[in-house]
């Protein structure tokens, strides 16, 4: 079986699965949060289903007919077309999982008030080689797109990575190579101005800090982009909200099964490469609504 596939029984309230969803890794993690469920809500039913712990989600085909067979994920890479059940991130763990992290992130929200906050949007992250095709690589150019922001518009934004690889045949710094992939529209972004974007790349290179979580609480603006692995979902999401900031939403297909109950201009802003700056601007402004 693949490593991210689980076969899993719940028989009388016990969890049996595959003996590679042990450990301390998603497919482990999922077993050891529906567990926890059972026990906390004291079901004891019988249940058999397949569960895909990969970041990017798929439904599992049976071997002999060749169909897919219903299937719980962590999270979609595409929303509207891809199958499976949504389910509860693994990193949850367990309804009182993060309960430390949110009480500090509640004190240092309320130790920076909005008026004294930074007012440019902030994010921090890895920036992989664009070698593995545009599917598998969309996270990147996402992110991509979004350090250049802080080349073009630093006055609105903090935008850097901690490793960008610079120089190289798959390297960022290589036009050719990006025009050969062909994965973003370069002219309509950057018009004549790409050469001139890439030498500056450097200015969006950080590698020399690490930021704790309670940090995100000093700035106003924060920015979510996508999986720098597959594209999917980023696990940096879970924290951003308890920060008091408002989101800047990177527009991406992904879904993880708490995403029905946001609300665009409510929980968060959805923005890319061409909104970005205009909502950056409206939402640091004094009289933002609470989010």
């Amino acid at each position: 079986a693949q490593r991210t596939v689980g076969r899993i029984i719940i028989l009388n309230g016990r969890v049996f699965a595959n003996r590679h969803m042990e450990g301390d890794g998603e497919a482990g993690k999922h077993v050891a949060m529906v567990a926890r469920a059972l026990s906390r809500t004291g079901y004891r039913g019988n249940l058999a289903y397949v569960h895909h712990s990969g970041a990017s989600g798929a439904c599992v085909r049976d071997d002999v007919t060749g169909l897919r067979l219903p299937t719980t994920i962590a999270a979609k890479k595409y929303r509207e077309t891809q199958c499976g059940v949504l389910m509860p991130n693994p990193y949850f763990l367990h309804f009182r999982h993060g309960v430390a992290r949110d009480r500090a992130l509640a004190k240092a929200n309320e130790a920076n008030p909005w008026s004294g906050r930074d007012d440019r949007a902030f994010w921090r992250g890895q920036l992989r080689s664009p070698k593995r095709g545009c599917e598998k690589d969309s996270g990147n150019y996402c992110r991509f797109l979004a350090v250049t922001l802080t080349m073009g518009h630093p006055e609105l934004f903090d935008v850097k990575a901690n490793k960008i690889p610079l120089v190289g045949p798959h390297a960022w710094g290589n036009e050719t190579h990006l025009r050969r992939e062909a994965c973003v529209d370069y002219d309509r972004i950057f018009g004549a101005n790409l050469p001139n974007i890439l030498k500056r790349l450097p200015e969006g290179l950080e590698s020399d800090r690490w930021y704790p979580e309670t940090y995100y609480a000093t700035r106003k603006l924060l920015v979510h982009l996508p999986g720098g692995t597959t594209g999917s979902y980023s696990r940096n999401l879970n924290h951003l909200w308890g920060t008091g900031a408002v989101i800047l939403f990177w527009n991406a297909t992904t879904a993880e099964h708490y995403y029905a109950g946001l609300d665009d201009g409510e929980t968060h802003i959805i923005v890319d490469e061409t909104s970005a700056p205009g909502a950056a601007r409206r939402a640091r402004g004094p009289r933002l609504r609470k989010y």
